[in-house]
């Protein structure tokens, strides 16, 4: 509740602004509560073993009408990407771009609002004993059944 109330906030100080605002939210991991399997209906996540259910993670972006004007090219990208699958590890990327900041390294094929995002092919996931891979397919499999 705390997170919608602080998101709450930020959502009606962007409505009333008249200045160019975009917000993007991503949590780092999702939650098992809930999940189809019941073996894997857990609170949190972080134990030894990595679900699928911890790799769906909420994300969202709102932007204002200014910058949607202003803007029209990234918020194209945005919606012809929306169904693909982006990872945090290409938060810098994404975000560097909609703040339109450039530096020597950045890879557009790496930011979610550039049309030539690519998509990874496997999802790693990261906890303190392992590292798991997620094959793509693997993933759209997933969020299709708990949809």
């Amino acid at each position: 509740m705390y997170h919608d109330f602080i998101l709450s906030q930020l959502f009606n100080q962007i409505k009333i602004t008249n200045k160019s605002a975009v917000l993007y939210f991503t949590a780092d991991h999702g939650t098992l509560l809930y999940d189809n399997d019941s073996s894997k209906n857990k609170f949190g996540y972080g134990s030894e073993h990595v679900y699928l259910g911890e790799v769906n993670i909420p994300m969202f972006v709102m932007y204002t009408d200014k910058y949607g004007k202003e803007n029209p090219y990234l918020i194209e990208s945005l919606k012809k990407n929306k169904d693909k699958l982006t990872t945090n590890d290409n938060l810098f990327n994404t975000i560097s771009n909609m703040a339109s900041i450039s530096y020597n390294h950045y890879d557009e094929s790496k930011s979610f609002s550039n049309l030539k995002f690519i998509e990874d092919d496997t999802l790693l996931v990261y906890n303190r004993i392992s590292t798991k891979k997620f094959a793509k397919k693997e993933v759209y499999k997933y969020a299709k059944c708990n949809k």
